[in-house]
This record gives structure tokens, C-alpha cells and sequence, in this order.
């Protein structure tokens, strides 16, 4: 009695049904891949969007209204993110209308958690505190405001102005705060 293997028409009918096989393996491989891979995207917050492209090191855009900043993301608060851009670091709201998207991917760098002001009004605490020279860019204010933070209340900033002028500006009003590097 002859074994099976010995005829060709039988062991190229077992390849066959062992590639189908194997195709089919793949196949539910891949369709289970890309599922978990938009199950985790579906997942995902904001904040985690925001923390994964801070430790890749990519530079994004952000759209605020009528302009955009672009520059990578170094930290990543509760409530705001901030850019390194051209014009220094930008401290940006994150509860209001913005839109994101990278515009070039880094090939390495990136950062690990670091330290910072856990929200917004901490981080603004900060600049007061440091004397900082910022700039205000508001949802109210046709320009941006110049100057120094005098005080940051509970919800609000009081901005002294380049100009001698004193400003009240709700936290809410603010789109972004720029600021030398420090």
C-alpha cells in the first residue's frame, strides 16, 4: 500500500488546502489586528492624543479660530498643552474650539513626562510669579495683548499692558499665552 504523500496529485491538493488554511489564519490575524487597533483609538482621550504625540515629538498644528500654531508638543496639562514654537513656548487652552494635526513626523526626540503646572491657572500662577513677559491671544481682544501678569485670580488674569493699561480677562477668553522659554 502506497502512502499518500507519494502521489502528486494528493500532495499538491494538501498544499493547497494548507495554504488556504493558512491564508485564512492571516486573514482573521489581520481583521483582529485592525480591530484592536481602532478599538484603542476609539479608547483614547484628548489628553491621550496629546501625551502621544508629546513623546514622539512631532510637530503639530493647532488651530485656535482664525489662526493656527504650530510647533511640537513639550508638556501636556489637565486642562492645556504647551508648544515649543519659533516665538517661544505657548500655553494653549484645552476647553475650548481647536482643532489638531501633525504636520511633520519626528524622526526621533520627543519628551517623557516632565515636570510643569498641573492646569492652566497654575501655569499662569507661574508666569505671575516669574515676572514673565507674555503675550495674550483672546477670544475678545481684536490684537493680542502684551505685558505682564499683575495677578491671576480664581478665573481670571489681570494683564498690565505694555501700555500702562490694566486688563481684566476671564481665563475662558483666553486662547493662548506666549512666553520666552524658561
Amino acid at each position: 500500500m502506497s502512502d499518500w504523500r507519494d502521489d502528486p496529485a494528493l500532495r499538491g491538493l494538501a498544499r493547497e488546502l494548507r495554504e488556504r488554511i493558512g491564508a485564512e489564519y492571516r486573514f482573521d490575524a489581520e481583521d483582529g489586528e485592525r480591530l484592536a487597533a481602532q478599538a484603542s483609538l476609539r479608547a483614547r482621550s484628548l489628553h491621550d492624543v496629546l501625551v502621544h504625540l508629546r513623546s514622539r515629538g512631532d510637530t503639530v498644528a493647532v488651530g485656535l479660530g482664525d489662526h493656527v500654531l504650530m510647533g511640537a508638543v513639550v508638556f501636556v496639562g489637565t486642562d492645556y498643552l504647551r508648544l515649543r514654537t519659533g516665538a517661544g513656548s505657548v500655553d494653549v487652552r484645552l476647553d475650548q474650539p481647536l482643532a489638531l494635526r501633525v504636520v511633520e513626523r519626528a524622526r526621533s526626540g520627543g519628551t517623557g513626562r516632565s515636570d510643569g503646572a498641573a492646569t492652566f491657572r497654575a501655569r499662569l500662577l507661574q508666569l505671575e510669579l516669574d515676572r514673565a513677559a507674555v503675550q495674550l491671544d483672546t477670544a475678545v481682544v481684536g490684537d493680542v495683548l502684551r505685558g505682564r501678569l499683575k495677578a491671576v485670580g480664581r478665573d481670571h488674569a489681570l494683564l498690565h499692558a505694555l501700555d500702562d493699561q490694566e486688563w481684566v480677562i476671564p481665563f475662558v477668553a483666553i486662547r493662548s499665552v506666549t512666553h520666552a522659554d524658561r
